[in-house]
């Protein structure tokens, strides 16, 4: 009867390894939403980077229209 209660016992904490492994699979499928979300931000710095080079390429074609007017 007692080795059936030990058994009992080592049962319940494999359940609970098991339940703490889970949560551990948990925290990783987190961070590897956090680094696609990190992921998506970079190619979204990216963008930023490509419209402040459509900008500055605006500002230089509107410099030499001005130029032209004022030639």
């Amino acid at each position: 009867m007692k080795d059936a209660v030990k058994d009992l016992w080592v049962m319940k904490e494999a359940v609970k390894d098991l339940w703490v492994m889970k949560e551990a699979v948990k925290d990783m499928w987190i961070m590897k939403e956090a680094v696609k979300d990190l992921w998506v931000m970079k190619d979204a710095v990216k963008d930023l980077w490509v419209m402040k080079e459509a900008v500055k390429n605006l500002w230089i074609m509107g410099e030499a229209v001005l130029k032209e007017i004022y030639l």
